[in-house]
């Protein structure tokens, strides 16, 4: 029984060590609910283990606001409603990454929420899933790994307490935004047809 104990331990401390989640569990693909009526719905995906110990913080700022959609932990998913149209998605960490999207009522779109190493802690990025990446093995995987959870109903309190630090990196970084060209932007959009 010691021996048990002890490969867990060690099983447990590599884990840390490499930044890989220890997986009791394997975690199957669950149905997408359907787009309100007169809605789209994005998912924001997070299949990656990687930086486990790091939250990604995703928000809503078409409106000109940091409105705090939910934190997004290690293989997790989750689903946002939003009107057709135009719209532009933040993430933060120890950076602040930006996605834009021009969704169509009635189709359900993805986003990648990619980690990455930072100096500090991990980065994260939001990244367009292409319509025909979904019937790629690549999604199926990430589908597969990332389990859905709701919108974390505490993220609207830790958003509030770091409601400064929050607009101070949103500023710094949405002129890097600003900057990039339309190729580039264009590449970081969710566009209508993405949508299924």
């Amino acid at each position: 029984m010691f021996k048990s104990y002890k490969k867990l331990i060690i099983l447990s401390l590599v884990s840390i060590l490499t930044g890989t989640a220890l997986t009791l569990t394997t975690a199957s693909a669950q149905a997408v609910p359907a787009p309100e009526p007169g809605k789209a719905l994005i998912v924001f995906m997070r299949p990656s283990s990687y930086g486990a110990l790091n939250k990604s913080s995703v928000f809503d700022i078409t409106s000109g606001k940091n409105e705090i959609i939910s934190i997004v932990r290690a293989t997790e998913k989750l689903t946002y409603s939003v009107n057709p149209g135009k719209h532009l998605f933040m993430v933060i960490a120890e950076n602040a990454d930006f996605m834009a999207a021009d969704v169509e009522a009635g189709k359900t779109y993805y986003a990648l929420v990619q980690v990455r190493p930072g100096v500090f802690k991990a980065r994260f990025s939001l990244i367009p899933i292409r319509k025909h990446e979904l019937d790629g093995e690549q999604f199926r995987k990430w589908d597969k790994k990332a389990r859905f959870v709701g919108i974390d109903k505490k993220s609207a309190d830790w958003a509030q307490k770091k409601a400064r630090s929050i607009e101070k990196k949103r500023a710094k970084y949405i002129v890097k935004w600003d900057k990039k060209s339309a190729d580039d932007k264009a590449a970081r959009t969710l566009q209508k047809d993405d949508g299924i």
